[in-house]
């Protein structure tokens, strides 16, 4: 499971507004995406039964994230879109092959700097498209056994929301304009 709650509301309610809100909101974007990294960061660390010290963690990062995005955005757009790109390669590509658990750091890196360059050069699509794909896989991920049925779904979602964030954002109109 991406963060291991006990109840998968707040999975469901990040991924939503990962899905729904990125393109409007870049601050929510990095805030979220801080917060996931400071959850599963820490995790690698310590193994407490209570997941209260986890939750500080990623409330620790995601508030320097949020800043960060709004003070700085083009240091925030590198940042952000490395731990999206991170995140994303971790989870999508045991669905491929098996990896052994040293493997993990390089496809992180890998992840990290495709996400990276993505947000950077292409801002409003790599942002749309990392958004929706973090998204789908928060709100999915403790639903997911690997059926293809399941990963038919999953593209639907993926694309269902970036086509939903394409048409939302306003026309002519960047989020980059100011970075």
């Amino acid at each position: 499971m991406i963060i291991d709650f006990n109840n998968s509301f707040i999975n469901i309610a990040m991924g939503l507004s990962l899905m729904f809100f990125s393109q409007q909101f870049f601050w929510l974007f990095t805030g979220i995406i801080c917060f996931i990294f400071g959850f599963k960061f820490t995790q690698l660390f310590f193994s407490e039964p209570s997941r209260f010290p986890f939750i500080l963690a990623g409330i620790f990062c995601a508030f320097p994230g949020i800043v960060l995005s709004t003070a700085l955005k083009a240091v925030a757009k590198f940042l952000a879109g490395a731990l999206a790109g991170g995140f994303i390669a971790i989870h999508i590509f045991p669905a491929f092959m098996e990896a052994p658990e040293q493997v993990n750091w390089i496809i992180f890196n890998i992840g990290a700097v495709t996400g990276s360059l993505l947000l950077g050069i292409f801002f409003n699509f790599g942002l749309i498209f990392l958004s929706s794909l973090a998204g789908v896989m928060l709100v999915f991920d403790p639903y997911y056994t690997g059926t293809k049925t399941q990963n038919i779904i999953f593209a639907v979602l993926v694309i269902g929301s970036v086509l939903i964030q394409l048409l939302v954002s306003p026309k002519g109109e960047t989020l980059d304009e100011n970075a």
